[in-house]
């Protein structure tokens, strides 16, 4: 793994020369499921969280939807669920502009043991098959389709229009 303890020492010291006012950070990263999962740091600790990462059970990203654990592959409970190191992702310390509070957050990435991309981290598995895509001379394009209604069929009193309701 390259070492980028240089450039993780000045992003930090360029935010909170930036953001002096700052508290702590909250370190994140997103599940399988799209849960946004993370901890918070004292701003204290931000040069070394930038350094050395974050200790996280790799299994965060074998949880369900209700944050229960399956075992799946034998990750989880089977193998003791491990921690892994959980290094910043660079650009992705922030300032949290809807907070009362002075926050940044940051995004993380998983690493094994030996510096690798973890295989089964989401963001990882997205990168292999972009790179498989790639090789095929093919650009990716993915759009989502939003289904919505403005009014609701149901009238209110007198046929006055209303909100549409969640069923």
């Amino acid at each position: 793994m390259p070492d980028s303890s240089a450039n993780s020492s000045s992003e930090s010291a360029a935010f909170l020369e930036r953001y002096p006012e700052t508290e702590a950070v909250d370190v994140l990263l997103a599940d399988l499921s799209g849960v946004i999962r993370g901890k918070r740091y004292p701003v204290e600790d931000l040069e070394k969280v930038m350094q050395d990462g974050v200790a996280f059970p790799a299994s965060v990203f074998m949880l369900d939807t209700m944050g229960h654990s399956h075992d799946p592959g034998g990750k989880g409970f089977s193998d003791g669920d491990p921690d892994c190191t959980a290094h910043p992702l660079p650009g992705s310390l922030v300032p949290v502009p809807w907070s009362n509070t002075p926050l940044a957050q940051l995004l993380l990435t998983f690493r094994n043991a030996e510096g690798d991309p973890l295989y089964f981290e989401p963001r990882n598995i997205l990168a292999r098959v972009l790179e498989r895509i790639r090789e095929l001379d093919l650009t990716p394009v993915v759009a989502f389709e939003l289904e919505f209604y403005l009014l609701d069929r149901e009238r209110l009193e007198g046929n006055a229009p209303q909100p549409p309701i969640s069923p």
